[in-house]
């Protein structure tokens, strides 16, 4: 599902939402577990004909596909640590717990359940209760941390390391980026 514009951000994705739902599908090609649904950038073209520049609110989507799918179907949202750190500066983020629990990456210094809800702790300034803290810990996922992140690669893909960085896409991706000539410096 690919965010609209985040309100935590202050500018809006640096490619078009045709070409990043165009690199999801490619990245789901040939799965039968997963699908793109494009209901909030759908949403957030529909505003935009209409003279409306807003942020979208993952809270609001998962309320549309809980609509559609029901109570009986789980949810669940992949985050990494760092949004996980940033999570009570979501939009309603108590009642998105409840509506779709997180999975939480590893990042580099977020490894374990313990440094998890420390740096939930240490964000949070005291919008999460102790038993709330401690809920944190058993959603990080198992696995190493992937020592990437998607500012780094989408600088890479505009300066002298392009080439590199398409090697190390998923080939469906990196095709995508090639045919579109995104990330490119200016």
């Amino acid at each position: 599902m690919p965010a609209a514009r985040s309100p935590l951000k202050d500018t809006g994705p640096i490619a078009g939402d045709a070409d990043r739902v165009a690199m999801l599908r490619a990245m789901l090609k040939g799965r039968k577990d997963a699908a793109v649904w494009t209901d909030e950038v759908d949403r957030a073209a529909w505003q935009r004909r209409r003279g409306a520049r807003r942020a979208s609110f993952t809270i609001d989507t998962v309320r549309r596909l809980r609509a559609l799918l029901g109570n009986g179907v789980r949810v669940r949202l992949v985050i990494g640590a760092d949004q996980a750190a940033a999570f009570h500066r979501w939009r309603s983020a108590r009642m998105l717990l409840r509506l779709a629990q997180p999975i939480v990456m590893p990042r580099e210094g977020v490894d374990s359940a313990a440094t998890l809800v420390q740096e939930v702790r240490r964000n949070a300034n005291g919008f999460w209760s102790e038993k709330e803290l401690q809920a944190w810990g058993p959603r990080l996922a198992c696995g190493k941390v992937v020592h990437v992140s998607s500012t780094r690669v989408r600088e890479q893909l505009a300066g002298a390391r392009r080439a590199q960085a398409l090697r190390a896409l998923p080939s469906g991706v990196a095709g995508v980026i090639r045919k579109k000539g995104l990330y490119r410096s200016r």
